[in-house]
């Protein structure tokens, strides 16, 4: 067993878990940032790691932003529902999700 093998299952493990919506993206964040510290791969891999979950951080950031922000104009009478924000959130973490699995180990 390589010294590897533990930590990347625990990240396969993770995004399985994500993907199957039992595991929030800030949950799935944290367990590869955690995992990953727990390898002794190139820091090449690290640093294109760090970069997809820095780019899927800030998805979900914008995301929950971009809903409050419908949900305020929504009650000032300017806009009706919310019905497209949380759509167009599912839909950038799912591109997200996708670059994700291209990568997998």
């Amino acid at each position: 067993m390589s010294t590897n093998e533990a930590p990347l299952d625990a990240m396969r493990r993770a995004l399985d878990d994500h993907l199957a919506g039992t595991l929030p993206v800030a949950d799935l964040i944290a367990q590869w940032r955690s995992s990953y510290a727990a390898t002794t791969l190139p820091p090449v891999f690290g640093q294109a790691m760090e970069e997809l979950l820095r780019r899927m951080e800030m998805s979900a950031v914008f995301a929950q932003d971009s809903c409050s922000f419908s949900s305020t104009v929504s009650e000032t009478g300017l806009m009706a529902g919310r019905s497209g924000c949380n759509d167009s959130a599912d839909s950038a973490e799912g591109r997200l999700i996708e670059a994700v699995k291209i990568i997998r180990f």
